[in-house]
């Protein structure tokens, strides 16, 4: 979908374009996307390739106001990645692959307020996630990819959530069960 929309594959915005390596597929061939005009602001993200997308911002050269990007490699991925993300100020649209990846729990409610600031400027998000605290966005449309096809599904019904709320009430029971299991094997 990123490709189909315009953005660098690796990740960044649309005004990005940089290879280091070629990994993506065709699939952008394969489908067609209802655009609503040009985008003009937005961002992808690839969790796996953001510190090449890093790199490529640090090597830009001064903006309009003589200011060199952020040392993104100075920082943490989540810190580098959250730094980045939260400086857009313009609507747009914001495809996100993994982003929990990158950023703790505390983090990732840092998104979720960047996100709600955005929506409420008209951006759109697609997120691709298993994050149980992302997912949980209000009023947000989870759809589940499976077998049997793409379905839109509850917060309460998503396997992040049922996992993770699992593991929480039943923690211990959960833990001795994985270790004497992976013991007799």
């Amino acid at each position: 979908m990123a490709k189909n929309y315009g953005f660098n594959a690796e990740g960044g915005t649309v005004n990005l374009n940089f290879e280091t390596y070629n990994d993506t597929s065709e699939l952008d061939q394969a489908i067609t996307l209802a655009k609503g005009g040009m985008i003009r602001s937005g961002y992808f993200l690839r969790a796996e390739s953001f510190y090449n997308v890093a790199t490529e911002y640090e090597n830009l050269e001064p903006n309009g106001r003589g200011e060199k990007p952020a040392g993104y490699h100075a920082m943490s991925h989540g810190e580098s990645f959250i730094t980045y993300i939260t400086r857009f100020d313009s609507p747009g649209l914001f495809i996100l692959d993994e982003p929990e990846a990158a950023l703790s729990p505390n983090r990732q409610m840092e998104l979720l307020l960047f996100i709600n600031k955005m929506v409420h400027k008209n951006s759109q998000f697609i997120i691709i996630t298993h994050s149980p605290i992302l997912l949980a966005f209000p009023n947000a449309d989870i759809c589940n990819f499976s077998e049997s096809g793409i379905k839109r599904i509850s917060y309460e019904d998503t396997e992040s959530y049922r996992i993770m709320e699992l593991f929480i009430n039943h923690k211990d029971r959960i833990l001795d069960n994985l270790f004497n299991n992976s013991e007799q094997e």
